[in-house]
């Protein structure tokens, strides 16, 4: 069996063994291009640097699937409360989110095996900051829904009439055979 999604070679045959995974994200944030890693220090790709964010960020990617739901990524970044603060005005709903998947050449490297691979795609759907103290530890994080797509329920309808089912099935009478069934079980023909 072979891969089709035109996997750089060099990232191919890292995979055949012992890997350093990393994920690239970018997302067009209202004040401009914000371009992160989930390893340490910057991997220029793609013509850009992109900044490592170490343990600091966390991820969350679904996996691929025929399910007509909508699939969503999760992406959270930790920070001190006076970083973020200045985050809360902004409105970062439909920008753009990519996410690649790649190798590095060493655990918690910065050079690349080859070129990484678009492993996601989508829209901010919505974020939420996160504030916690515990005693005189204070933490602070913020968390981006990443959206592939409209959901499925935005296209359905909460109810199905006989013209409903006739414009989009004109030769069709089955709905039109299913409202009289109703309608005759509760007020059968006198």
């Amino acid at each position: 069996m072979g891969i089709t999604r035109g996997v750089d070679v060099d990232l191919l045959a890292s995979l055949e063994t012992s890997f350093n995974p990393v994920v690239l994200v970018y997302i067009n944030w209202p004040d401009g291009a914000v371009r992160a890693h989930n390893s340490v220090g910057t991997i220029t790709v793609f013509g850009e640097d992109w900044l490592g964010v170490s343990y600091y960020g966390d991820i969350s990617v679904p996996e691929e699937s025929s399910s007509i739901s909508n699939p969503t990524a999760t992406l959270i970044l930790s920070s001190s409360l006076a970083s973020l603060l200045g985050e809360l005005n902004k409105d970062p709903r439909n920008s753009t989110v990519e996410m690649y998947f790649g190798t590095t050449t060493t655990r918690g490297g910065s050079t690349l095996t080859g070129t990484p691979i678009k492993l996601f795609t989508g829209y901010v759907d919505g974020i939420d900051f996160d504030f916690n103290r515990d005693g005189d530890v204070a933490s602070s994080s913020i968390a981006v829904t990443v959206a592939s797509g409209p959901s499925p329920r935005s296209f359905a309808s909460i109810t199905h009439t006989e013209a409903s089912q006739k414009y989009l099935y004109p030769t069709d009478t089955a709905g039109e055979k299913v409202i009289n069934y109703s309608k005759k079980r509760i007020n059968p023909d006198v």
